[in-house]
């Protein structure tokens, strides 16, 4: 509800669909890129960004003796981002989007990799999960469906994703959300039928 009234004042003719969200205006919004990040600390799209190959001789681990030089490095993501000595004084299995008002060690947080080998499309990813997020909910609530937990189960391969989403979309009473909503039910039906 935080981020939908965020919104709401912020974007308050976003809801209209020829007008343009502003690119400045929506990167200032401290509240949406803690959301964000905190969905992505908890549901990392991928771990495969996080292996490195040793290309030192070898390396002294303290109490594990030495990596070899060739060895591939994983990181774990999922221990480090429910780390709670990273990640507190808040439960790290809560969803707590303020828990990044903090400062917190430059390698906590890994969704993206860290580093000079990181995504070179992070920038590009988090706008565009920005400019949905505004679109979506100006537009619509999201409603848990009778569904919603019974089917989210989350599937770990190259991608971390869920198996299935069950949500209702409830639209926001303005013309403009009704437009949108029947464009959507439109397309959806007749996407449906091929």
């Amino acid at each position: 509800m935080k981020l939908i009234n965020l919104f709401d004042r912020t974007f308050p003719h976003a809801n209209d669909l020829d007008e343009l969200i502003d690119y400045d205006l929506l990167n200032d919004l401290e509240y949406l890129d803690w959301f964000i990040k905190e969905t992505l600390r908890m549901y990392p799209f991928t771990q495969a960004l996080l292996d490195r190959q040793l290309y030192q001789p070898s390396y002294l681990l303290a109490n594990h003796g030495a990596i070899e030089r060739g060895t591939v490095i994983i990181a774990d993501m999922q221990t480090i981002h429910f780390n709670a000595d990273l990640w507190g004084p808040h439960d790290p299995n809560e969803f707590y989007p303020e828990r990044f008002a903090q400062k917190r060690h430059p390698m906590a947080f890994l969704a993206f990799g860290q580093g000079p080998r990181n995504c070179i499309g992070m920038k590009f990813a988090l706008f565009e999960m920005k400019l949905v997020l505004v679109h979506l909910l100006t537009r619509f609530t999201i409603v848990k469906s009778n569904q919603t937990d019974k089917c989210f189960k989350i599937i770990d391969t190259f991608t971390t994703r869920p198996k299935q989403v069950h949500i209702q979309l409830k639209t926001r009473h303005t013309k403009a959300h009704s437009d949108a909503f029947s464009y959507l039910k439109t397309s959806f039906c007749s996407e449906t039928n091929k």
